[in-house]
């Protein structure tokens, strides 16, 4: 069958507690904070090739929503630093 050992164990699939213990079992993984330097280097991408967002995620492998908040954070910091 396609099922999931875990879902054969289950006697419905409203047992909350079966799922938590499940998951508690499993071990996360957490990435590493994106540096100052890999943060500079997207924004001054973006301001020097006039590129769009979303092509700026595929070379350095970040999702859009990040490169967005990226370059947002740091033309904040930039705009805060010199004005």
């Amino acid at each position: 069958m396609w099922l999931r050992g875990a879902f054969l164990k289950r006697k419905s699939q409203s047992e909350f507690g079966n799922l938590v213990k499940e998951r508690r079992g499993k071990k996360m993984r957490i990435r590493e904070a994106i540096g100052k330097a890999e943060r500079l280097t997207p924004t001054l991408r973006y301001l020097a090739s006039g590129n769009g967002q979303q092509s700026l995620s595929f070379p350095y492998r970040i999702g859009k929503a990040t490169v967005s908040n990226i370059i947002h954070e740091t033309l904040t910091a930039i705009w805060s630093v010199n004005f």
